[in-house]
C-alpha cells in the first residue's frame, strides 16, 4: 500500500487516524485488472481506515492490514485461493516486501522503490509509487495478455475510420 498505491507519506491526525492520497489512475488500473479477471489484494504492515475505505471502493478481493510479516499473509492467500506463487504478481517498494517479492511469479517495484528492491525485481515501472505505477503495470499486463484493446474499447463508442 504505502509506497505503491500511495507516495509513501503518512500524515497522522490528532485523532490517531491517518490521511493518505491515492492516484485515480491507479484506482482505474485496479478496476481494469478486475475486469480482465485478475484477483486484487493488499498486504500492508499498517492498519488504516483510509486503506479500508479505498479497498472497499476498488472492490479489492483481499485486504490484510497490520501484517508486518508479509510472507505469512502471502502464504495464507496462496492457500485460501489455491494458487501457486508463480501465479502471483506482487508489487513492493521496500525491504519488508522482499520475502514476498522473492516468491512471486512476477516481482515488480515502482521507480522510487528502495535501491536494494529495484536490484532484485523483474520489472521496475517508470512511474513512482502513488503516481500511476499500478496503472502502468496493469496496462503492461493487459497488453501482454492481449486484453488491452478489449478492456479499453468499452470507453469509446466512435468507430475507427
Amino acid at each position: 500500500m504505502d509506497g505503491v498505491l500511495t507516495d509513501g507519506k503518512i500524515i497522522l491526525r490528532a485523532d490517531e487516524d491517518d490521511i493518505k492520497g491515492f492516484d485515480v489512475k491507479d484506482g482505474f488500473g485496479v478496476a481494469m485488472a478486475r475486469r480482465a479477471g485478475f484477483k486484487t489484494g493488499i498486504i500492508t504492515g499498517r492498519t488504516s481506515r483510509a486503506v479500508s475505505r479505498r479497498a472497499k471502493e476498488l472492490n479489492i478481493d483481499i485486504l490484510y492490514q497490520g501484517r508486518s510479516e508479509k510472507k505469512e499473509a502471502f502464504e495464507e492467500i496462496l492457500s485460501d485461493f489455491n494458487l501457486s506463487a508463480s501465479q502471483v504478481v506482487y508489487v513492493g517498494d521496500d525491504v519488508l516486501d522482499m520475502p514476498v517479492l522473492s516468491r512471486a511469479g512476477l516481482a515488480v517495484s515502482p521507480a522510487d522503490a528502495h535501491r536494494y528492491v529495484r536490484e532484485k525485481v523483474d520489472v521496475i515501472t517508470d512511474s513512482v509509487g502513488g503516481n500511476g505505477a499500478v496503472r502502468e503495470l496493469v496496462d503492461r499486463l493487459l497488453l501482454e495478455r492481449g486484453q488491452k484493446e478489449e478492456i479499453y474499447s468499452r470507453y469509446w463508442s466512435a468507430p475507427k475510420t
